[in-house]
């Protein structure tokens, strides 16, 4: 869609990467975000603006091009694998100071995905399960992940409110993160941030990981039969 008038014309290449899980939210509340971005001029990405047929990992190269992410948590997020991978490497650029992410807890509270509680945690055990016996260290990079992007300043959705506000919250937080990124692109000062890289820690994440596999066996691993 044409921007408006009065509003500056839509910036070639991505600006905004949008990671979401699809198949609950694509024709809704991404749909309406999308447009919202682009009638701003702000070139929001999302993965049906990739041409059929084109390499799934043309989605990295699109987060790598951006200068914000928003990484869109909501109930069915832990179900897809792609979600995952996005959001591992959406945490890659983060850490390497190369992009910013907000993250949008979408009908979900914090806690819930800092915790893996309830469905949320279960489907993240059952994709990663779906490997069978030759299972890898995906589990751990995608708590990572996640444990990474919730320390992240984000938003959360109120019931008090609906969609339209939520998006014009999300448009503002993301206007001033591209005036702070092209601010500091100017003065050729990468953004810094605080607290440890998130790589270096992995050795660490390993093994609370396993500790917290050990601690939640009793009430949701040994339910789930493995192979």
């Amino acid at each position: 869609m044409a921007a408006p008038s009065s509003s500056p014309n839509v910036k070639e290449g991505p600006q905004v990467f949008i990671n979401f899980r699809g198949a609950e939210l694509r024709k809704t509340f991404i749909s309406h975000l999308e447009s919202a971005l682009k009638r701003i001029g702000i070139n929001a990405y999302i993965d049906s603006n990739e041409p059929a047929g084109e390499n799934l990992h043309k989605l990295f190269e699109r987060i790598e091009e951006s200068n914000v992410a928003l990484a869109i948590l909501s109930s069915r997020y832990t179900e897809s694998n792609w979600c995952l991978k996005e959001l591992v490497k959406i945490m890659e650029c983060v850490e390497q100071d190369n992009l910013w992410v907000i993250p949008i807890f979408y009908k979900l509270d914090p806690g819930t995905v800092k915790g893996l509680d309830g469905d949320f945690g279960i489907q993240l055990w059952d994709l990663w399960r779906k490997t069978g016996r030759n299972r890898d260290d995906r589990i751990l990079k995608w708590d990572a992940a996640l444990q990474g992007v919730t320390s992240k300043f984000g938003l959360v959705w109120e019931t008090s409110r609906n969609d339209a506000a939520f998006v014009d919250d999300i448009i503002t937080h993301v206007q001033n993160v591209l005036s702070k990124d092209l601010l500091l692109r100017e003065e050729n000062t990468k953004p810094r941030r605080r607290g440890a890289k998130y790589w270096k820690i992995f050795p660490i994440l390993f093994l609370v990981t396993y500790l917290y596999i050990s601690r939640v066996s009793t009430s949701c691993i040994l339910p789930i039969q493995l192979d």
